[in-house]
């Protein structure tokens, strides 16, 4: 089974973009202004509502991520293009180090989900 990579993405916040049969694998860095913005205000709430960061996130209402690299899988079309955004796998990293290293387990596991897969069918 062919793995493509698809890193041209013209987008500073893609590390990799890997297709595999009809899946992609997609590692991002999450470090945004929108998310920093929604830090910022989180911190603020707790703030002005004396809440503890660990009743806040314990109310299930924590918009935050842990890590600031995460993988992703989708599935895509021929061309690499995700034709559903409901993620089949994901994972969330510290480092961008980890980043890599995840990418390539989760490509690797992915592989061999599709492998499997054509195996049955035949």
């Amino acid at each position: 089974m062919e793995i493509i990579d698809r890193n041209e993405m013209g987008n500073d916040r893609t590390l990799y973009y890997t297709q595999v049969a009809d899946v992609v694998i997609s590692t991002i860095s999450l470090d945004l202004p929108e998310l920093r913005a929604m830090d910022e205000l989180i911190n603020m709430v707790e703030d002005m509502h004396e809440i503890s960061p660990e009743d806040y996130r314990a109310s299930g209402a924590d918009l935050r991520t842990p890590g600031d690299w995460e993988t992703m899988v989708f599935l895509c079309d021929s061309e690499g293009k995700i034709t559903d955004f409901c993620e089949l796998d994901f994972a969330r990293y510290e480092t961008e180090e980890d980043a890599h290293t995840g990418h390539a387990k989760m490509t690797e596991k992915w592989l061999n989900l599709k492998e499997m897969e054509q195996e049955l069918k035949s």
